[in-house]
């Protein structure tokens, strides 16, 4: 218990450090300065749907349509997290905060979880811990709260882990219990889950060669107790995605095109450039040339470990043939499994570390912002395939934030290299060390990150746009895209919306539909014509709203 008292007080003195907006304005200071507003207004929005019993996807903006939360992610657990907040306040920045601080430290003592179960060392999961919670490849992401709360993916792969090492079907309903807090949360990093999942039964299962199936530990026996185990979840899973399912159909443009994929890739230039993270890449060639020279002492087991394969043989059978009978050789063969368990998962985490680099890069290479060619052809990437036959995958434009998981499996690779340099190590030095890492990640970051202010006084003509009719339908001007200048506003207004409870016309979101496009491009065109009056009314707008007129202006009267 004290252990862990520990471990979340110096981890909310940490995050004081390095983003302390969010305790000294709360009220007054977001991440960013349109993002984080959009983020702020969906938990403030999913909170009243779930208070007012209304559809969970329900939300005020791109009227006439309905479910337009699915326009991005839902940020359902953000919500249910810092719901008891609204019994002191409603103000939607106060609680994002809250919600940003909460969901960093909860990512902290994942990581101690998961990096203590696989590195079995206190000082090495202390590095581990440190390493990815403050690295620049996750502190970039602070402005993007789906990204930057990462608790849901590392607890997820912890008790999975956990479920395949002593098959305990409480890890499973666990593991299945993250996964839809994740779902709820926000879709793609459930994507992370499931291929980080997949590669550690392949990486066992390839490691033990096992010949029975059925034995605990085979991709056979996991499947068979996964889809067992899920089937209670799946009214939930499909509860809460079938709205996307929905959207997809309808509307061909939420489909996106892979030009997109690859707009928002990530450079190979910008794998060591873009996240201000050198100490992260030199740590990891560091630990990897360190750890050279103790990998040679394996060599032997590695070598029998693949003769044994090369001939058909059983592992353990092999071992046992070798050795003396007695406990002195039950003894080895018990060290002798486990050095099995230990390569699997190096072999897993390479797996995960490599798949998701590829991955971040997208459909194509590139280098310096260009297609990276030969012979005047673009050289394609797995992303390229995942895009035309995965399921979901269209629905992606940023390939690039496959790089956490890069992060994740760098970090263990780093613990399992450096574990036994640091057995040798005398106290003081790993203190030191460990102390030294820290401060450089924390001059990299160019702490503290900043706070941008928001302001969400509402304009007086707010005060009688509460006053209007629940039916009634706003048309804020001028309205914007989010290509126009000052399309900042737009996430503004969402905040409002919140206070009148009105829906809009306008809205800022990942996503927008054709005609609507269309129908803001007109009136920033050719203002309020009789045509687009008209097309207004189509849409079941009844009011105009603008900071220079006095009062809400009705449709019908002009």
């Amino acid at each position: 218990m004290c252990k862990w008292l520990a471990v979340i007080g110096i981890s909310l003195v940490l995050i004081l450090f390095i983003y302390p907006s969010a305790f000294i304005y709360p009220k007054d200071t977001l991440p960013d300065n349109n993002d984080t507003r959009l983020i702020a207004y969906i938990i403030g929005q999913a909170q009243k749907n779930i208070l007012q019993g209304q559809s969970l996807h329900y939300g005020t903006f791109f009227a006439p349509d309905k479910n337009t939360l699915t326009y991005s992610d839902l940020f359902l657990t953000s919500a249910i997290i810092t719901l008891p907040a609204r019994l002191f306040t409603d103000h939607p920045i106060i609680i994002f905060n809250l919600a940003l601080v909460t969901h960093f430290l909860l990512t902290i003592i994942a990581s101690y979880l998961l990096f203590g179960y696989l590195l079995k060392d206190h000082w090495v999961t202390t590095l581990a811990v440190i390493l990815f919670n403050f690295s620049g490849y996750h502190l970039h992401y602070l402005p993007h709260l789906q990204m930057f709360s990462l608790w849901p993916l590392l607890l997820s792969i912890y008790f999975f882990i956990r479920f395949q090492n002593e098959n305990r079907i409480v890890f499973l309903n666990l593991y299945f219990l993250t996964v839809t807090a994740q779902i709820a949360e926000s879709i793609f990093p459930v994507y992370l889950i499931f291929f980080a999942s997949i590669s550690l039964v392949i990486a066992r299962f390839g490691t033990l060669n096992q010949s029975n199936p059925e034995k605990p530990g085979s991709p056979r026996h996991i499947f068979l107790a996964m889809t067992k185990y899920s089937l209670p979840f799946l009214p939930v899973w499909i509860f809460l995605l079938f709205p996307y399912f929905q959207l997809h159909l309808s509307l061909p443009e939420a489909s996106r095109p892979i030009r997109d994929a690859a707009h928002f890739s990530l450079g190979l230039d910008e794998v060591f450039t873009k996240y201000h993270s050198w100490t992260t890449i030199l740590l990891f060639l560091v630990s990897y040339l360190s750890s050279h020279g103790w990998s040679q002492n394996h060599y032997p087991i590695l070598k029998r470990l693949r003769k044994a394969k090369k001939h058909g043989l059983r592992l353990l059978s092999e071992f046992f043939a070798a050795r003396q009978d007695g406990f002195a050789a039950g003894q080895r063969a018990i060290r002798f499994s486990k050095r099995i368990r230990m390569n699997s998962d190096h072999l897993a985490w390479k797996i995960i570390f490599f798949f998701s680099l590829i991955m971040s890069l997208g459909p194509v290479l590139k280098i310096f912002g260009q297609n990276f060619r030969i012979f005047g052809f673009p050289i394609p990437l797995p992303y390229a395939l995942f895009y035309y036959l995965f399921p979901g995958f269209t629905g992606f434009r940023t390939p690039s934030r496959f790089i956490v998981l890069t992060l994740l499996a760098a970090v263990i690779i780093i613990g399992f290299y450096l574990k036994p340099l640091f057995e040798k190590l005398k106290l003081k030095t790993k203190f030191i060390f460990i102390l030294l890492l820290l401060s450089l990640l924390l001059l990299e970051a160019d702490l503290p990150l900043k706070g941008y202010p928001v302001n969400i006084n509402t304009h007086p003509v707010y005060e009688q746009v509460k006053a209007l009719p629940p039916e009634a339908v706003i048309l804020e001007l001028p309205i914007k895209l989010w290509n126009m200048p000052d399309h900042e506003i737009e996430s503004i207004r969402s905040l409002y919306s919140l206070t009148h409870h009105h829906r809009r016309l306008g809205g800022f979101s990942g996503f927008a539909t054709k005609t609507w496009i269309d129908l803001v491009e007109k009136i920033n065109t050719h203002g309020l014509n009789p045509e687009n009056i008209e097309k207004l009314k189509s849409f079941g707008v009844t009011h105009a709203v603008s900071p220079c007129a006095p009062a809400p202006t009705f449709f019908s009267k002009l």
